[in-house]
């Protein structure tokens, strides 16, 4: 049991399909992809060098990855001499240029350019159509599942087979940067703090050893290498000088930006935008942004505050539906349909989702059976490089489940 004590972390992850363990704790450059495994990247770069005396404008998404890839591109482009105009949507929580939506009104307002970079976002075919006519280039570089349009040339994580499919929009938007310096024998820029807040607080996956390498890098070298004085001053806000961690990214500073997107004014997008480029005062902006969270958690408390906590069990017991609040934080609504106090009262008696599932599967495994089940194994083959990956056996009750749930008998 010495060599199972000594090495458990090594030999949890190999039992939990880590192959390479010491790269996986500690990524290197070496783990960071080539941008030329990105189809179109060569052609990006042509057209933005063949444009940089040309006006272009670049979309700035709704959410902290848009903010982090606007803020990148623009500053690059900046730093090659031209003088790029960012474009804001109109409402909160918009997302691309979209003909269908008619509330956010950013393509009835777009500047008038020659080049159009959309950065962690994408542009619907009717739109692309629309601006090709108007003698608009269309380039994305983007990380979402996006079908290829007519006009539109992309770069995407999702086009490739091997490329890491678990990047954010920042990540693939200094893909194009790393590429464009490599081809024009430029110095290429460190951005990556941006990578790093735009990954943790987009939430992707952080098995990908090429996300790891960013954020372990911005966290364990911040004061030698960070240089965007927003971010300095974000961190510092929390950490007063001390080294930032996944938790300031996670609980602290993506939450305090989400919020200017979803609570904010369309004037303090901009000014967080400016601030993160260096025209806007940096501790000016986040008094605001701070005002705005505050504001942003007085009125959730003030809702919180005015249920009824009989009837929401649901805040103690999932609940196997879809259960939330009316947009306009009046009456809880279920699955879009709005309840009142006897109908959310019957709903209480609902029993939890993991009952329901329980009732069907018998006993969900616990983690502390998993747990026991990977020492044990490891007890028995004498270390993790004997031991094989588990293969889940389907349950024959785990069967019938799913028939229930395709022929919507069950809601989880």
């Amino acid at each position: 049991m010495s060599q199972i004590s000594n090495n458990f972390i090594e030999n949890y992850l190999r039992v939990c399909g880590i192959i390479n363990v010491k790269e996986y704790l500690q990524p290197t450059k070496s783990n960071v992809q080539n941008p030329l495994m990105y189809l179109n990247i060569d052609e990006v770069c042509k057209i933005v060098s063949e444009n940089l005396t040309k006006k272009i404008g670049i979309l700035s998404d709704e959410d902290v990855d848009g903010l982090c890839s606007s803020s990148m591109l623009y500053l690059f482009l900046k730093s090659l001499g031209n003088n790029p105009t960012p474009i804001f949507h109109t409402c909160s929580k918009a997302h691309g240029i979209n003909a269908g939506n008619g509330e956010d009104k950013v393509k009835e307002n777009l500047p008038k350019m020659d080049l159009l970079l959309i950065p962690d976002a994408s542009i619907d075919q009717e739109m692309a159509i629309q601006l090709h006519q108007k003698g608009i280039t269309i380039c994305e570089l983007e990380h979402h599942d996006t079908k290829p349009r007519d006009y539109v040339i992309t770069v995407n994580c999702q086009y490739q087979d091997k490329t890491n499919h678990y990047a954010c929009g920042t990540m693939v938007t200094y893909k194009f940067i790393q590429r464009y310096c490599d081809l024009y024998n430029i110095n290429t820029p460190n951005y990556y703090d941006l990578i790093a807040i735009a990954t943790v607080a987009d939430v992707m996956n952080m098995t990908s050893i090429e996300n790891r390498y960013y954020v372990n890098h911005f966290y364990e070298n911040f004061y030698e290498t960070n240089s965007n004085k927003f971010v300095t001053a974000l961190v510092n806000k929390y950490n007063k000088g001390q080294p930032p961690t996944q938790k300031d990214i996670g609980w602290r500073i993506a939450p305090l930006l989400n919020a200017v997107y979803r609570s904010g004014s369309r004037e303090d997008v901009k000014n967080m935008f400016y601030a993160m480029v260096g025209e806007k005062d940096s501790e000016e902006v986040i008094k605001q942004l701070a005002k705005v969270k505050r504001e942003q958690d007085k009125r959730v408390k003030e809702v919180a505050d005015s249920i009824n906590c009989d009837y929401y069990c649901w805040a103690l017991k999932p609940l196997p539906f879809n259960f939330g609040l009316h947009p306009a934080f009046k009456v809880p609504q279920v699955e879009g349909e709005a309840y009142d106090t006897a109908g959310i009262a019957q709903i209480a008696q609902i029993p939890s989702r993991d009952v329901l599932i329980s009732r069907l599967l018998g006993s969900m495994q616990s983690p502390i059976a998993n747990f026991a089940r990977v020492m044990n194994q490891l007890a028995e083959k004498g270390g993790a490089s004997e031991c094989e990956a588990p293969v889940k056996e389907e349950a024959p009750a785990e069967k019938k489940f799913e028939k229930k749930f395709e022929k919507g008998e069950v809601m989880i």
